[in-house]
């Protein structure tokens, strides 16, 4: 109980203290994304260097998830066969690779399976944060309907020549078809969203991308 001095008209209020804890304010959600090899993981670690920003990668969550979560093994052995995991119980990635991005069909089967599970996993972390932000990087976000966690997007996007040989240099067992099947993959629709779009370029040297992130981070503080 406390009291508090009301001056107009003049009185004492006698008021009661709440013991209900107050309810932790959820972090804004950045949406990072954008095709292959544009450099959303380079984004991603700038934000997290800089500001020290939370970054889930829904990308490599979903990779960790396929191997520990025993129904989703189970229901990936029965759709593409038990060599989708090696003798250890490892994802075989190659194998699945060569499964799904060559057929449009079989991609949204492994999606229609795995992007609940991310959805969930992503849920759970976030109670956990305490930033201001965090960002959910997603290289379909929009695709997966990852979107409708956002309250905006950046769109990290680079010269299509540039993309080629950072995907080459990253993967150097990737053939060219292989090369063309991810990029195709990976395309997304801007305007199959509602959340508001921060567009990066990202074609230049790493000192003027920083200064860019910088200005965006700067901006959502603001918004």
């Amino acid at each position: 109980m406390c009291l508090m001095w009301n001056s107009a008209p003049t009185a004492w209020i006698i008021c009661k203290s709440s013991n209900k804890k107050m309810k932790k304010r959820k972090p804004l959600v950045v949406g990072l994304t954008g095709p292959i090899g544009s450099g959303k993981t380079t984004v991603a670690g700038i934000f997290r260097k800089e500001f020290g920003i939370p970054v889930y990668h829904a990308d490599d969550r979903a990779k960790q998830l396929m191997e520990t979560e025993p129904e989703l093994r189970r229901k990936i052995k029965e759709t593409f066969g038990k060599d989708s995991y090696d003798e250890n119980g490892r994802l075989n990635r190659v194998y699945l690779g060569q499964k799904v991005f060559a057929d449009a069909m079989a991609l949204k089967r492994l999606e229609k399976m795995v992007h609940p599970v991310v959805r969930a996993d992503f849920k759970k972390w976030l109670q956990t944060q305490d930033a201001p932000y965090v960002l959910l990087e997603n290289a379909i976000l929009i695709k997966s309907g990852m979107d409708r966690f956002c309250d905006k997007i950046i769109w990290v996007n680079a010269d299509e020549n540039i993309r080629t040989e950072r995907i080459r240099k990253r993967n150097p067992l990737w053939d060219e078809n292989h090369i063309r099947d991810r990029m195709h993959s990976g395309k997304q629709k801007l305007e199959n969203t509602d959340v508001a779009i921060i567009r990066l370029e990202n074609s230049q040297n790493i000192k003027y991308l920083t200064e860019k992130i910088k200005e965006i981070h700067q901006s959502i503080l603001d918004d």
